[in-house]
Parts: C-alpha cells; structure tokens; sequence
C-alpha cells in the first residue's frame, strides 16, 4: 500500500495490521491513532514523517528509513517482542520513547540506519542479541540484562 497525495494525516480508528509493504512517499505525513502492527511486513518511509500511532510487532519485520529523510515515531515504547526487527534504509529512526528488547528472544538488528535515538534491553537477551550490521549510531542506550552484541566485521556503533 503507498500513501498518495499532499501532506496530512492518516488518522487510524483502531488497529491496522502491516503484512506486506506500507510506502509513505510524502513529506510531512503524519499516521495518529490507533496502534499499527508490523506482522511480517516492511514500513517504507522515503520522506520526513511523524508517527503518533503506537507501534508493535507480531513477526520478523522491517523498518526502511531512505537517506537523509527522519522517522518521527512518539507513540509508546515499541517493544520488539521474541521477534527480529531490522532497521535499515540510511535515514533516522527519531523515537521519543524506547524501542524495546524486551524478551529474550528480541533481536534488533541495525542494517544501514544511521541513527537510533533510544534503546532499551530489559530482558535478559538469550537467544535475541542487538546485531550492528552496517555502522549506526544508538544515541541513548539502557540496558538492565545481560544481552548479546553482534558487530559485523569492520562496522562498530557509536552511543552517545
């Protein structure tokens, strides 16, 4: 599915779940209400968007940023769950709130982000890890368990 038309906002009800590919090519879109769940689906973002809508996870799942373009996400912490979730795409993943390794099975791969504003692993990762794919910056990072760390050869992650 891809959002066609001038700036505005998608308002969602309620729910919408993402199995296939949601494209949101348009500047200064913002998606509010509701709670979008990724479930094996790709979010593709290839301009600047706010995202109000809660995020959450129910299969391996991506999230696209294109180069030089930031998604705005203030919903409510997004907790990965015992899934992957891979970020990729160059752009910003800007989140007011964490984004969550909070099972552990919760994997969180970084696969040509740029830059993740907040991480937090609460659970002790056992089978997940956070992998460093490509480089990328993780401006702030809690971490409360014990976790496994995966750097690619000659990539490396800055936290701030």
């Amino acid at each position: 599915m891809t959002i066609t038309g001038a700036a505005g906002t998608l308002a969602l009800g309620d729910n919408m779940t993402l199995s296939g590919t949601l494209n949101l090519p348009i500047a200064d879109t913002t998606i509010s209400g509701g709670t979008v769940t990724l479930n094996g689906g790709t979010l593709q973002v290839d301009e600047d968007i706010n995202f109000i809508s809660d995020l959450a996870q129910q299969a391996n799942s991506s999230i696209v940023v294109a180069n030089g373009k930031n998604l705005n996400y203030s919903g409510n912490e997004f907790n990965v769950g015992a899934q992957m979730l891979t970020l990729s795409g160059a752009g910003v993943f800007a989140n007011t709130n964490n984004l969550t390794l909070n099972d552990p099975a919760s994997s969180l791969k970084l696969n040509g982000i740029s830059r993740v504003d907040n991480v937090s692993i609460s659970a002790a990762l056992t089978s997940g890890k956070l992998e460093i794919a490509q480089n990328a910056t993780i401006e702030n990072l809690s971490h409360t368990g014990s976790s496994r760390l995966d750097i690619d050869n000659a990539k490396g992650s800055d936290v701030e």
